[in-house]
């Protein structure tokens, strides 16, 4: 029998406690959010007191959940019981859009703009954006997203001094994203350093991708001396990790 099967049957048993929670107060309907059992979260909102609006001890609640989880079905159910709030946010800042752009599911992203009116510019205790948050998630169509909001700052740095287009260095989706940010004016500030001294180009070799490589060594002004906080050069970072493709096309392209 499944885990699933096994919590139905559970859930009919006479004196359930529906709103108990665990050691990270978590509530079941919480749970079965998370695990995407959108049969047992309808199941859950079908009992009377189920409490929705409880938080986790990360502040999120089952609705946050199915947000940053990307879990469309358990999502629209939970909106039939509860609202999204535009001032809603976790213990760490990330209010329901930040949520949406993690899961990387562009349909979420787009169905909770649609719901209110957002901050797109909002940062979380860290300083990112729901656009920073697409980004690392790695998804374009994500990203993409939150670029049509008007005012969207491409600009934003992050406390850890990060921006956009190291994140998108670090993608899959790598020349396609690298591109879209450059077209917008981030090529200005190529060098620009993280806290560790890491440039866009220290990230895309760090992941070990030569077309993110290669798109970045295009940008007008690139500077392939810039050191890391441990002296090393973008040549030496990838030596180090054993890159040779990196490492021959930054040859090529003039580091040392």
């Amino acid at each position: 029998m499944r885990s699933k099967d096994t919590v139905k049957i559970l859930l009919g048993v006479e004196g359930v406690d529906y709103n108990c929670v665990d050691a990270k107060d978590r509530t079941l309907l919480m749970m079965a959010v998370k695990q995407g059992w959108a049969d047992v979260v309808a199941l859950l909102l079908e009992r009377e007191g189920i409490k929705v609006e409880s938080r986790d001890d990360e502040g999120k609640t089952a609705l946050a959940h199915a947000i940053s989880r990307g879990h469309l079905e358990s999502f629209h159910a939970l909106l039939k019981v509860d609202s999204i709030s535009a001032k809603y946010a976790t213990s760490k800042g990330l209010n329901y859009l930040m949520l949406a752009a993690k899961s990387s599911n562009e349909k979420l992203i787009r169905s909770v703009l649609q719901l209110k009116q957002f901050n797109i510019n909002a940062r979380d205790i860290y300083g990112r954006t729901a656009v920073a948050y697409a980004v690392k998630s790695k998804r374009y169509d994500a990203v993409e997203a939150l670029l049509e909001v008007e005012g969207v700052d491409v600009h934003c740095v992050a406390d850890d001094r990060r921006t956009l287009l190291m994140d998108a260095a670090s993608s899959y989706d790598g020349p396609k994203m690298i591109n879209r940010f450059l077209g917008l004016g981030l090529g200005a500030n190529i060098n620009a350093a993280d806290i560790y001294g890491w440039t866009a180009l220290f990230f895309a070799v760090f992941r070990w991708k030569l077309e993110n490589v290669s798109a970045l060594l295009k940008v007008e002004g690139i500077d392939l001396s810039v050191r890391d906080v441990k002296g090393r050069t973008v040549l030496m970072f990838s030596k180090e990790l054993g890159s040779k493709a990196c490492t021959e096309l930054l040859r090529k392209a003039g580091a040392s």
